[in-house]
């Protein structure tokens, strides 16, 4: 049985200079199988936008919903402080997922994702397929949650939606890939490769009013796309061999590269670059800044060119964040990573031009001062840096097995919000919470300033070592540690202790596994993971 969470919480995992923030859970229901926050979003008032995918049995505070299948997808509107409003699901009788939500100055809903279903159920419509792949659905929501339109394109083979951005112009942009011939209305196009990326222009009544595709001979998908105030679209995604985005031709230099473009509202390609090294790198989330720039991240493979800087990565796949301004020319590049495969899967920002990162990690990854670590599954983070690119903090949230961070959005008062799912349990600051289920939802929440909180006030410099350890645990740390107490893989306090005379904490009585180390200090608390291999 699953988990839907919401998560209220200022920090975590990280120690504070001020008082711990509050954490609540106001939030807490389930289904039997796989959960996923996929995306969330904000309108100017705060209400808070959650697409994803549930299944079985889902009590959205006290609102119950029932998948028609293995999975259906769902989305739901939640107030600015964090209350219901509504909650719509979409589905069949296979699997069927929420990807991508944008709302427009009038505060409609446009929904879009994949179907696998024969019939897939919608508001009062129901769309037919062949039930043989992963096809796009388009949908239209007023902000009450009232069902307006829902459209599809189907071939021979997937048609994903990665994204959704409503323009300036009225339209709609629904974008993603497809794989072999697809019809588009009454247009049929065929990909040049493994796959060719489109952007499908939809009116406000649910017309299709044009579809623009890119491609070459090899595999490539647009995940990200945002669009300026003048109406020009920025995307990232990634493509293999060679791809024409109009008169403009890039080559890749290995498996796959990176690809940033500027379109016009006509879809007319005004600037295209390409980014990577010798193998398989991957634009992954996108971002107008404040300045008018555009901040991308992603994953490289060991390493990887951005005009001429090269990054070099510490092993497999790297987290990488960048901006380049708007003749997409690179102001900076960085590059985050540790012993395995590392993604920054979407980024943000606030007013004052600082950058927001959500991704997942395996094992250790140092964020400039920041190291944090991962069992041997994957865990979450959300990172923050400046406008030039330096660390401010990186935070992690993870349990015993795979959690992955897949969205987030600043509200208009820098709220943070960020969304994703875990598996089995999750541990954040000094909570922890058990999951029933494969797969469950989490909402996250970092409200800069509240409650005399300076995120400036985060420190890092508590360590512990060496991980993994035979028993003998290390601490350095500025401040004295008045209290740890130990707690096991499933949440159990083991016990409590003190670091002994020679500075160090003996626990080679304990069994082989993960632990967690909760350690009190004058000036707050802080969790730290370690791996006992006695």
């Amino acid at each position: 049985m699953n988990r839907f969470l919401i998560l209220l919480f200022v920090a975590i995992c990280g120690l504070l200079k001020a008082q711990e923030p509050a954490l609540t859970l106001p939030f807490i229901s389930g289904g039997p199988e796989l959960d996923a926050g996929n995306c969330i979003t904000v309108d100017a008032q705060g209400n808070r936008y959650l697409a994803g995918n549930f299944s079985g049995t889902v009590d959205f505070q006290g609102q119950i919903i029932t998948s028609k299948g293995m999975e259906d997808a769902f989305i739901a509107k939640f107030d600015s402080l964090g209350t219901l409003l509504w909650v719509n699901t979409v589905g069949g009788v296979t699997s069927d997922r929420g990807i991508a939500i944008d709302i427009d100055t009038d505060n409609n809903v446009f929904f879009g994702g994949t179907f696998h279903s024969f019939e897939l159920f919608i508001g009062d419509s129901v769309i037919y397929s062949c039930g043989c792949s992963d096809f796009a659905f388009m949908s239209k929501f007023t902000g009450n949650g009232e069902f307006v339109w829902a459209n599809s394109f189907q071939g021979d083979g997937a048609t994903p939606v990665k994204d959704v951005v409503c323009s300036t112009n009225g339209n709609i942009y629904f974008t993603g890939n497809f794989f072999n011939t697809t019809w588009f209305g009454t247009e049929e196009i065929t990909p040049g490769g493994v796959s060719d990326i489109y952007i499908a222009s939809y009116s406000q009544s649910g017309d299709l009013l044009d579809v623009k595709t890119y491609g070459g001979t090899g595999a490539d998908d647009l995940l990200s796309a945002e669009e300026n105030n003048s109406g020009d679209l920025f995307i990232t995604g990634y493509f293999g061999k060679k791809v024409a985005f109009d008169n403009d031709t890039i080559e890749s230099a290995g498996l796959n590269d990176i690809f940033l473009a500027k379109l016009d509202q006509n879809l007319v390609t005004l600037e295209v670059k390409s980014f990577g090294g010798v193998g398989d790198d991957r634009g992954m989330g996108l971002y107008l800044l404040p300045s008018g720039d555009v901040v991308f991240s992603g994953t490289i493979y060991e390493s990887a060119f951005f005009d001429g800087i090269e990054v070099t990565g510490n092993a497999y796949y790297d987290i990488f964040v960048a901006v380049a301004d708007p003749l997409l020319n690179i102001n900076w590049v960085k590059s985050f990573g540790g012993g395995f495969d590392d993604f920054a899967r979407n980024v943000s920002s606030d007013n004052l031009g600082n950058i927001y990162a959500t991704g997942d990690f395996m094992l250790d990854v140092n964020f400039t001062d920041t190291v944090l670590s991962a069992n041997t599954y994957s865990e979450a983070f959300v990172l923050k840096l400046d406008n030039e690119g330096n660390t401010l903090w990186a935070k992690s949230l993870g349990g015993t097995r795979h959690d992955f961070g897949n969205s987030l959005a600043v509200t208009a008062n820098d709220k943070l919000l960020f969304t994703g799912s875990f598996s089995d349990s999750l541990f954040f600051q000094s909570e922890y919470v058990l999951g029933n289920g494969s797969a469950d939802i989490y909402i996250g929440e970092i409200n800069p300033g509240e409650n005399g909180i300076n995120e400036s006030s985060f420190i890092n410099d508590l360590t512990v070592f060496p991980i993994p350890s035979n028993g003998i645990i290390f601490f350095r740390s500025s401040e004295e540690i008045l209290e740890i107490e130990i707690y096991n893989s499933l949440g159990k306090m083991m016990q409590t202790a003190v670091v002994n005379e020679k500075g160090n904490l003996d626990l080679s009585s304990f069994q082989t596994g993960a632990y967690y180390l909760k350690m009190t200090t004058a000036k707050g608390t802080v969790l730290r993971k370690i791996i006992l291999c006695n």
